[in-house]
């Protein structure tokens, strides 16, 4: 099973501390031979914050079409996941666009349950709007819901 999490709120809501206190449950004993994965999406770290911009910068362009393009690499990600993708062959780009843990791939295997965390602050209902849409295409992808 293949479960999708998007985490929203403001900055310093804690978003961030859940989705690493999560990050470390799973290497613990009460994760019981690694049967949930967590794979944490971390936008703010991979893509650097747009504060500095103004709407009429076109930087500002720029950062929206890296933030799509990073959501289409969470939809990659979602995809092979859902095709069985388990091996490094399979999932290293996405795993490096991402900035995922590589080592984590050789996990998928024994894991019943992998856990995608997205964690954005989503402030503009466009950024939430995105998020919805890949949701609904991976759920029209498969015969289950994601």
């Amino acid at each position: 099973m293949i479960g999708l999490v998007v985490l929203m709120g403001l900055p310093a809501s804690g978003k961030t501390t859940l989705c690493r206190a999560l990050d470390r449950w799973q290497h613990s004993p009460s994760n019981k031979d690694g049967a949930v994965l967590v794979l944490h999406v971390e936008l703010d770290r991979v893509l650097p914050s747009p504060v500095h911009l103004l709407p009429t910068d076109s930087d500002n362009a720029s950062w929206r079409a890296q933030r799509r393009m990073l959501l289409n690499r969470v939809g990659a990600l979602l995809a092979s996941l859902s095709n069985g993708a388990t091996t490094t062959t399979e999932l290293r780009t996405p795993f490096d666009a991402l900035k995922l843990d590589v080592a984590l791939i050789g996990r998928l295997a024994a894991a019943r349950q992998v856990l995608v965390l997205v964690d954005d602050n989503m402030y503009y209902s466009s950024m939430r709007h995105e998020v919805h849409h890949l949701s609904r295409k991976c759920t029209q992808q498969r015969d289950r819901p994601i």
